[in-house]
């Protein structure tokens, strides 16, 4: 049950931006170190290309699956549209005139089309592997600049910890 209170409390510290020393000098050094190290720069550029590397190996995996892989592309296309109508009433010779005139909005937005596109399936399976092998990579070393992280971190005190984290 403590482990849900600190974790929630560390969320909610996270979530909020609004750490302060004083919830430092709360957290067991455990805690500090992860909490500082979840936001660690370097760690958290790990996880992102180890994130990328494994959905990149996802779209290849359905690729070979499916045998075709969706291209979408986009062209800008002028769009216009009615704006706001003014009318002016005048009198020539006695009779009532009313011109209009409509304005027109003119705005752009994307369109797009997605083709199925056939792939090489021998090259797919390169690229699978090769996207496996570095999100791998990634992931250890992404383990890895925690866990050197952690170490420095959990030695430190609160305020040390702190400091660091505010880096």
């Amino acid at each position: 049950m403590n482990q849900i209170r600190i974790c929630l409390i560390l969320s909610i510290l996270f979530l909020s931006g609004c750490v302060t020393l004083r919830d430092f000098e709360k957290m067991t050094p455990a805690d500090r170190a992860n909490f500082v190290c979840e936001q660690d720069s370097v760690v958290k550029a790990y996880k992102q290309q180890a994130r990328d590397f494994e959905d990149m190996a996802f779209e290849s995996s359905t690729a070979i699956n499916l045998g075709y892989r969706m291209v979408k592309s986009c062209k800008r296309v002028k769009i216009e549209k009615p704006g706001n109508t003014v009318c002016r009433s005048y009198e020539y010779d006695h009779q009532l005139t009313t011109e209009c005139k409509t304005e027109t909005i003119v705005d752009y937005e994307e369109q797009c089309n997605e083709t199925p596109v056939s792939v090489n399936i021998d090259h797919e399976k390169t690229k699978l592997r090769d996207y496996n092998e570095s999100f791998e990579r990634s992931k250890k070393r992404s383990e890895l600049e925690f866990n050197q992280c952690f170490n420095r971190v959990t030695s430190k005190t609160a305020k040390e910890a702190y400091e660091y984290y505010k880096k």
